[in-house]
């Protein structure tokens, strides 16, 4: 399967490119010769990486074609017909071929609607104009994306005309919550005309890729999408039902969806079919919800404040209905009283227009004859006229469908990983049913577009590449076993550290932990000697921290009691942790970025208590990571393109706030690269840029910087750079490439002047691999080889990444800089932007692994 299978590890599949959204890229270097020691050439990877829907890799097409203006994408051709080393063997895809496209011109038009109402709601204005009898028999189907833009197969006759369409919701009330009317103005403006014999030009490699064939392609997906995003909630571009809907804990639950998108081909389109899962707010009878979400048996008894704002925090924004008599109507939740139904008042004017005090629940038991069962309760509160209407809870009903944006903690994160892991065969059945959802024969407006998908999913061709060797110390060597190998007692780093002076710092009572953190750091000292590190500080001092004290003052009288010690700084502060929660991040941030810098480790105190050779063994990779050494690397065979001549790897990628953020947060551009001539050693660099940019603004500096460090390191310069950029969509290739790549040949001048892993549960999932720019030479196997080979040099563990290690570890120092924004302080709270300061005595090491 596409997105990769358990039962498909290290495959390739044969197909050049692809058309996903979300992609890696591969850049190819500097120009040429530029002085003696300059890079001569430069790749630049975009990988895709499958791991959300709308990334999943497309089947094979054609290369473009000559460049002819705006649109054209000048990407690197293959230099063969491909790959040929590795076993062949064949893969199912989720992509089902496109029969048939529309034979004519397809019309675009904008859409404006006045007053402004969200897509579902636009989209359910949009299905009862159509069915208005004047405007159904002048039209035949129109697709609408609930947004702005919407595609017909005829010219329509009300272009230029503002219609006015008065709606009446289902289960009364408007169209809004709280609108005022229900009267809409719609107005529709021609745009453009699309000419889909383009896109066919194109696929059959007889043509560009011209606007016109990416306007082609966004309109099929409109019309493909239309029907059941018009009938179905959806998220992002994804379907969801509440079939099979399964309890995450705390309110939440997870619903399954689908995904598809349209994709070009080699010599035809494509639909891309996968599952998808995401968080929804319960729906149910409000009461009901707060009880899950406190875990609570007994609601008769009133809520404390923490209580009421840790509800409030996950409901509010979130739409209810409240059942008066007969009547219903929907709001949407602003805010709970600070008080239950029975200590909420307002002032209630009387039939005589006298005034008086009332609670909530008087006003309910007098107006309506309603009884409450938890008067103890807060209330849901709602826009009202000139003030806020109180609701009691149990008489509000949260309605069902409503996404979850806020982070889930980790019980639920853990329970959404346990649902959502299944083996491959399990998601080809998955798939096959959400066909049956979709019904793609008895859409109409496939069938008014001339669509026709196959209901089959695809064959491709794949290989299965050989696994390299990995060498740890005295040329031990293990070879991989479906992408994972041990770490026996009888191996030794490769390049082992040496640890003099450390400390501890755990955050539990000492007459609680004190036992099992003693057995636990002789055990780990035994299996970091057996490694390899020299353990000196055999006896590292033990400070025991008040879990709600102040964080900083905890790290600093750990530091000062281990320097006390030693007689010199720490190199490692070990930090012992209740959970994951709000300690780690601050441990992060603080000791990060503030002063020279500390390094640190974290482990969990449930899992030291019961921590074993393997475990304490992971965690000495993570140590001796850290502490400068190397835990294995490749044979010297499996890496001839490092070999030969002085390679910098480069890893970058661009963090943006994940919806349901601030919207005024900044987003993160991470820029990891190796510092020495094996590839195995890196640094990063941090900077803070205006919120969804996906350009690197700061790419020659920082380029400049890496350059300099690696010859600060290795006494030379790199004589070629391999970048691998994430993150990066196909309308973005040219972009890249006027820019980053142009950023890096410039920084370059002014000197001296694929699938690699095996999953650990479910489904793996394919990633697939752009070149933009090969300056190099490579052949296929060269670069899918040298690709996939470094995918196993991983520092964390023993197990073979679906990615080059330089993007991942990209990926995790932009996750840590989200702990500067939230727990640091001056530059790094996220008030300028810039770059991210990283204590100097750090900003060179792997402190981010």
């Amino acid at each position: 399967m596409d997105r990769g299978s358990d039962a498909v590890k290290r495959r390739i599949a044969d197909s050049p490119e692809g058309a996903p959204e979300r992609r890696r890229a591969f850049t190819g270097n500097p120009p040429a010769d530029f002085a003696n020691h300059r890079p001569t050439s430069t790749a630049v990877f975009t990988p895709i990486s499958a791991s959300t829907s709308s990334s999943a890799p497309a089947p094979p097409r054609g290369p473009p074609g000559p460049d002819t203006g705006a649109g054209v994408t000048e990407n690197a051709l293959r230099p063969d017909r491909g790959g040929k080393e590795g076993r062949t063997t064949e893969v199912k895809a989720n992509f089902f071929s496109i029969q048939k496209l529309p034979t004519s011109k397809l019309f675009h038009y904008d859409i404006s609607i006045t007053p402004e109402i969200p897509p579902k709601r636009a989209r359910q204005l949009w299905g009862f104009l159509e069915k208005q009898p004047d405007f159904a028999r002048e039209h035949a189907r129109i697709a609408f994306d609930g947004r702005a833009n919407a595609f017909s197969v005829s010219e329509l006759k009300v272009v230029g005309k503002a219609i006015a369409v008065q709606i009446e919701m289902p289960g009364g009330g408007s169209a809004r919550p709280g609108a005022k009317s229900n009267m809409f103005t719609i107005k529709i403006v021609f745009v453009a005309t699309i000419d889909v014999s383009e896109l066919q030009l194109f696929l059959e490699r007889r043509g560009p890729f011209t606007p016109s064939c990416a306007t082609a392609i966004q309109a099929l997906n409109v019309v493909l999408t239309h029907k059941p995003f018009s009938n179905m909630v959806n998220v992002g571009r994804s379907v969801y039902i509440p079939d099979g809907a399964r309890d995450l804990g705390g309110g939440i639950e997870k619903w399954d969806g689908i995904f598809q998108s349209i994709r070009p081909g080699q010599g035809q389109c494509f639909v891309n079919i996968d599952t998808t899962a995401t968080a929804f707010i319960k729906g149910g009878n409000a009461a009901e919800v707060i009880g899950e979400i406190l875990k609570l048996r007994d609601l008769r008894n009133a809520l404390r404040n923490g209580e009421i704002a840790r509800v409030e925090g996950l409901l509010k924004g979130c739409d209810f209905t409240v059942t008066r008599d007969r009547n219903q109507r929907r709001y949407k939740l602003i805010r709970l009283s600070e008080k239950s139904a029975d200590r909420t008042y307002f002032d209630m004017v009387s039939s005589d227009g006298s005034t008086k005090k009332v609670s909530v629940k008087e006003y309910f038991a007098h107006t309506y004859g309603c009884v409450l069962r938890y008067p103890e309760l807060p209330c849901f509160g709602a826009k009202g006229k000139g003030s806020t209407s109180y609701f009691p809870a149990e008489l509000c009903y949260i309605n069902p469908g409503q996404h979850y944006k806020k982070k889930l903690n980790e019980e639920q994160v853990a329970s959404m990983i346990k649902a959502t892991a299944i083996r491959p065969d399990a998601r080809e059945d998955k798939i096959k049913r959400s066909l049956r959802i979709l019904d793609f024969n008895t859409n109409p407006y496939l069938s008014a577009f001339g669509l026709q998908i196959s209901p089959d999913m695809m064959t491709i061709p794949a290989r299965v590449l050989p696994s390299p060797t990995i060498e740890f110390l005295n040329h031990a060597q293990e070879k991989p076993q479906m992408g994972a190998w041990q770490i026996h007692k009888s191996r030794q780093f490769k390049q082992p550290a040496r640890l003099d002076s450390w400390g501890i710092l755990a955050f539990e009572r000492e007459d609680r932990a004190g036992r099992s953190i003693g057995a636990f750091l002789r055990l780990l000292i035994e299996v970091l000697s057996s490694a390899g590190v020299a353990v000196v500080a055999t006896r590292p001092p033990i400070v025991y921290g008040q879990i709600q004290g102040d964080v900083q003052r905890e790290v600093n009288a750990a530091q000062s009691r281990a320097e006390q010690e030693f007689h010199r700084p720490p190199q490692l502060l070990l930090v012992l942790l209740p959970n994951k929660g709000q300690i780690y991040p601050m441990v992060k941030a603080y000791c990060e970025t503030n002063g020279r810098g500390l390094m640190t480790q974290c482990a969990l105190l449930p899992k030291i208590q019961k921590a074993n050779d393997q475990y304490c063994r992971l965690l000495a990779c993570k140590i001796n990571t850290k502490l400068g050494g190397v835990v294995s690397t490749l044979a010297p065979n499996d890496m001839p393109f490092m070999e030969k001549r002085n390679t910098l790897i480069i890893g970058a990628d661009v963090s943006h706030p994940s919806p349901g953020e601030d919207n005024n947060k900044p987003s993160i551009a991470s820029v990891v690269a190796s510092i020495d001539d094996d590839g195995y050693k890196f640094i990063g660099r941090l900077f803070l840029q205006d919120a969804r940019l996906e350009v690197i603004e700061t790419l020659q500096t920082v380029v400049q910087e890496i350059i300099y460090n690696y010859k600060k390191t290795t006494g030379h310069h790199p004589k070629r750079i391999l970048v691998y950029r994430d993150g990066v969509s196909e309308s973005q290739f040219p972009e890249i490439l006027r820019t980053e790549v142009m950023a890096i040949k410039a920084a370059c001048l002014k000197l001296d002047n694929l699938q690699s892993h095996a999953g650990l549960q479910g489904t793996s999932r394919s990633t697939l691999y752009h070149v933009l720019l090969d300056e190099n030479r490579f052949t296929s196997d060269a670069l899918q080889r040298l690709t996939y080979n470094l995918c196993h040099v991983y520092s964390r563990c023993p197990k073979a990444l679906s990615i080059v290690p330089a993007v991942q570890y990209a990926h995790m120092l932009a996750y840590r800089a989200r702990y500067y924004l939230d727990y640091g302080t001056g530059s790094n709270n996220g008030t300028q932007l810039g770059p991210m300061k990283i204590s100097d005595e750090l900003m060179n090491s792997m402190f981010f692994v």
